[in-house]
């Protein structure tokens, strides 16, 4: 069967990917890494200190603090090893705990995934690592 130019098939594929990346928020979230530095639960915020774009300045390195809105929608969880077998079927894996949306402490390192609305960040999900 011809399928005519190839090259034209993989315009149309690439087309199609930037297009879903535009218009699919999953595939247009940021990710965010480092420590909350603050909670407010009234205004439904924290802020998230993060390591980045790497800059020194006084021999010290410079962190950027990232505010992010916490909505009924986001998802929390943190990861934890498990010593026995898990869904991946080998002892020591590491598995998600669900947790509620502001079970979240000051000085936990988090990743945010995010979305961009109306200039703020929207936390899709934030996924807490605690030693």
């Amino acid at each position: 069967m011809n399928m005519g130019n190839p090259i034209s098939w993989r315009s149309l594929a690439c087309t199609l990917v930037v297009g879903l990346m535009l218009f699919c928020p999953a595939w247009a979230a940021e990710k965010h890494s480092g420590t909350i530095v603050s909670i407010d639960k009234a205004a439904s915020t924290i802020v998230v200190g993060e390591v980045g774009p790497w800059q020194i300045r006084r021999g010290q390195t410079e962190i950027t603090n990232r505010t992010f809105r916490v909505t009924g929608e986001t998802k929390s969880v943190r990861v934890e090893r498990r010593t026995e077998a898990g869904p991946a079927g080998w002892p020591g894996g590491f598995v998600e705990v669900s947790l509620g949306a502001w079970d979240l402490k000051e000085e936990d390192f988090v990743t945010v995934e995010a979305e961009r609305a109306d200039e703020h960040l929207v936390a899709l999900k934030i996924t807490v690592v605690r030693p």
